[in-house]
């Protein structure tokens, strides 16, 4: 798992995240994120990784995090 941690991209990616983005492309599983907004601001360099997410909050930043 280290070596597909260390080809996760980084660009900017929550180090506590990486683990699961790359056990999402170790395993070639779908990765779910609820609120987590890592992920939603990284999703272009995920896609482009192979690292597939599912937003169940969607992808409409104002609306998920609108008080």
């Amino acid at each position: 798992m280290a070596r597909v941690i260390e080809r996760t991209p980084d660009a900017g990616f929550d180090p506590n995240d990486r683990k699961f983005a790359a056990l999402a492309k170790r395993e070639r599983i779908l990765a779910v994120n609820a609120m987590d907004r890592d992920w939603l601001d990284k999703r272009t360099v995920l896609a482009a990784n192979g690292i597939r997410v599912e937003f169940l909050c969607g992808c409409d930043a104002a609306r998920r995090f609108a008080v």
